[in-house]
């Protein structure tokens, strides 16, 4: 939850950057270290073609790449914050749940998550020839003062610059962003001075197209039930889109859903990991865990969200 509360300025236009080296990005300039954090190695091989992130909060960040790349953020019992790709293999564990160890089952394994017809947006994005205006601020600085400015762009723009109208204010340490930027203006002399800052760039123009799959014979039989998956500017090929919309396709047809348990628990049971779940009837089916909750009352007690594989 301290990601709510952590500001990233910015993913700069970069061509042709992965999905893992954006990520990386946002949690490195949040003050999180390499060995802080796990991201899915398959997300190199997701090219953004002209990506970029708008100023805003590390969650916001990391939930464009969950939408981008298909993926689960959390944080594990290590306390590191996994990026971890629908595409990463699923352990098998021998942990089985029945009525030998279970105090209640609930499952929505029906048609309350069906969709049979899927939606994707993707973009293009190009560059303007023209040089805009970003943003022009005028400063007052104390004698040998030094200020910390972020500053909020008017337009979102690409390759960044900026520039001071008074040679006695030195600027160090900017980073621009498409929609901000940080910067340290320092007066030089022993003089109060006044000075404009301004940042230049080239404007960004996209254009979003919509990519639908559906499956045509539950269409005949069942009408159309859509769902259209939250948009991202980091979904920017026909490709992305179309695995996007033939994944979720395939994860929400009919009798797919959660199943939710509460049972004695056992804590070797990780997110991620494939475990057994049997209802009372006796039918069995192998779950992927999505969710724990452990509470303790003189007893080990946990409660396990599955969702069918």
């Amino acid at each position: 939850m301290r990601l709510q509360k952590k500001t990233y300025v910015g993913f700069p236009l970069t061509e042709n950057a992965s999905l893992y080296d954006i990520a990386a990005d946002i949690l490195l300039n949040i003050g999180e270290t390499a060995d802080t954090f796990v991201i899915s190695n398959d997300l190199k091989s997701v090219i953004v073609p002209m990506a970029f992130l708008p100023k805003g909060t590390a969650w916001d960040a990391l939930q464009e790449i969950a939408n981008a790349g298909l993926c689960k953020v959390f944080v594990d019992r290590e306390d590191k914050i996994n990026v971890r790709s629908e595409k990463k293999p699923k352990t098998t564990t021998a942990i089985r749940i029945d009525k030998s160890n279970m105090f209640s089952y609930s499952s929505s394994v029906s048609l309350t998550e069906f969709a049979n017809r899927i939606s994707v947006e993707y973009c293009d994005v190009s560059l303007s020839n023209d040089t805009v205006e970003a943003v022009s601020v005028e400063l007052n600085i104390e004698p040998n003062a030094s200020l910390e400015l972020t500053l909020d762009y008017n337009t979102e723009v690409a390759y960044p610059a900026m520039e001071t109208d008074n040679l006695n204010v030195l600027l160090t340490d900017f980073q621009g962003g498409v929609n901000a930027c940080s910067v340290v203006a320092k007066n030089k002399t022993a003089e109060k001075q006044k000075a404009v800052l301004m940042v230049t760039g080239k404007a960004i123009e996209i254009t979003t197209k919509t990519l639908t799959k559906q499956d045509d014979e539950s269409v005949r039989n069942n009408g159309i039930t859509e769902y259209s998956h939250p948009s991202s500017d980091l979904v920017q090929s026909h490709d992305q889109a179309e695995y996007i919309a033939n994944f979720l396709l395939e994860k929400m047809h009919a009798g797919e859903g959660v199943v939710t348990t509460t049972w004695r628990g056992n804590p070797k049971l990780n997110l991620g990991e494939k475990y057994v779940s049997v209802d009372r009837f006796g039918d069995s089916q192998e779950l992927v865990c999505e969710y724990n909750k452990f509470t303790f009352d003189g007893g080990l007690k946990q409660e396990t969200r599955g969702r069918t594989t």
